[in-house]
């Protein structure tokens, strides 16, 4: 029997044992992992000349205070600050004017300062309806209706970290969380490096981990000193296992789709909270080549959408350029050294491009062929970035994010309160509701179950440091219970 088994292997998951596990060397502790690899909605390709991270990216705070910081810094990962590179916003194949994009960025900034602080009664505004009003600082100095048009489009990106297009955020919510923000770091190596450093301190301090292992069937336990029992299934064979604790981590998205396999009771306020909080979308491309093609001083090129946003239903190609065409890009080059130099050895720069795929066409770009997405984006961003250099006919290796239809994501990360969840009684501590423990109806009321993750995180939501704090609490809360 353990002390505590762990559903899933990702930061959340893996934080939570470690917690455990340096309060009590001695706990018995199991991570169970349904993938046959670590890290969950971690991914790092190694398939290009150096590291892409195709899922979680940053660690946002990063000198103004981070958990996720402090865990790198304890296990010997190391992190830098890029290089405040130069960037350029692109319209119709040109790049606009400096003081112009200045503009539109400042302007932006205001209007989501000014949304944040709108006190809105009615459920039912949207996020949109405040950005992007006539009277709003989106707008301020801008005359020409074509500027007006670049302001509009520049504020769609922020539909990338949001995962939900802005007409579905509700107004009433927006803005209350207390999220890490500054500065942002990357980690050397990739962002799987944290990962494998958590899992080998794990195994070292006595944790089992356990891949390809699907948890099934939770159910509590009386009268003895095991709480909970569940089904391990690997490889088409079940075992029963029993726990004193068990910790989920499993994502809100597979929460909403699985929950009635999972567990056999869970009480009335928590399933309103998993069916109704929003999990959003976000896809990543990563196209890439035997040489630049682009100017390699600029980090990142955001391109927005032409005025005419209709998307063709010709061929599959011309329909993709179209899509593309219909929202705003942002492409981060990695052609760029974006490192300080003391960093050392230094990050590898290589030919290769990153393009987020955002909310409005995610879900019918992923699940194509990588290559046909990746020679179509190729075709369209030849049209738009500036050159330096002879645009081959094509990339030479194209990756693409599966994230919606990923059997173990089924999305991004849970996203800022929609109109639709708000209207169903959705609020800010609907995330604190998704992380109260659980009895599963036993009698005694013993909470059998903890839940942890990002979604469970009120003020840092849909982010890596809302799994690690959610992970640290859950392991501390699990420790305590079990006076380990």
């Amino acid at each position: 029997m353990y002390d505590v088994i762990i559903i899933g292997a990702g930061f959340a998951g893996l934080t939570a044992a470690r917690t455990i596990l340096k309060t009590a060397s001695n706990a018995r502790v199991l991570v169970l992992e349904a993938q046959t690899r670590l890290g969950g909605r971690c991914l790092t390709s190694r398939d290009f000349a150096g590291p892409v991270d195709v899922g979680c990216s940053w660690i946002h705070g990063y000198r103004e205070g981070s958990v996720v910081r402090e865990l790198t810094d304890e296990l010997g990962v190391k992190c830098f600050v890029p290089n405040k590179g130069k960037s350029c916003m692109i319209f119709g194949s040109k790049v606009l004017d400096a003081d112009l994009a200045t503009k539109l960025s400042k302007n932006m900034s205001k209007a989501l300062s000014t949304a944040a602080s709108t006190a809105s009664a009615d459920i039912a505004t949207s996020l949109a309806s405040s950005l992007l009003a006539p009277s709003s600082p989106l707008f301020g100095a801008l005359d020409s209706s074509s500027e007006q048009h670049l302001a509009k489009s520049l504020a769609r990106t922020l539909e990338i970290g949001m995962g939900v297009q802005l007409e579905e955020v509700s107004l009433s919510c927006f803005g209350y969380e207390d999220s890490a923000k500054g500065t942002d770091a990357a980690i050397v190596g990739g962002y799987d490096t944290l990962i494998q450093k958590l899992a080998e301190e794990i195994k070292k301090m006595g944790g089992e981990i356990r891949l390809g292992s699907k948890a099934q069937d939770l159910a509590a336990e009386e009268g003895s000193d095991t709480s909970v029992s569940l089904n391990i299934v690997a490889q088409n064979d079940a075992q029963r296992a029993s726990s004193r604790l068990v910790i989920s981590t499993i994502p809100l998205s597979l929460l909403q789709k699985n929950r009635s396999e999972l567990f056999k009771a869970l009480s009335p306020r928590k399933l309103h909270a998993i069916d109704n909080v929003h999990v959003g979308k976000l896809g990543k491309l990563v196209i890439s080549y035997e040489n630049a093609w682009w100017p390699t001083d600029t980090g990142v090129f955001t391109v927005l959408p032409t005025e005419d946003d209709s998307v063709s239903t010709g061929s599959p190609e011309n329909r993709l350029h179209d899509l593309f065409r219909s929202v705003p890009l942002v492409v981060s080059s990695f052609a760029i050294r974006s490192a300080p130099d003391d960093v050392q050895p230094p990050p590898s720069t290589h030919p290769t491009l990153l393009i987020y795929i955002p909310v409005p066409i995610v879900a019918e770009i992923e699940g194509q062929s990588a290559s046909e997405v990746g020679q179509a984006m190729h075709g369209y961003l030849a049209e738009s970035l500036p050159k330096e250099g002879v645009v081959p006919e094509g990339p030479r290796q194209s990756v693409l994010t599966n994230w919606a239809h990923d059997p173990y994501a089924l999305g991004a990360t849970s996203t800022p309160l929609t109109i639709k969840s708000v209207s169903a009684g959705i609020s800010p501590t609907s995330f604190i509701e998704l992380g109260r423990p659980e009895s599963l109806g036993a009698d005694d009321g013993k909470p059998r179950v903890l839940f942890a993750g990002e979604h469970t995180s009120v003020n840092n939501r849909g982010s890596v440091t809302g799994a690690v704090e959610s992970g640290l609490r859950e392991g501390r809360r699990a420790a305590q219970l079990l006076d380990l």
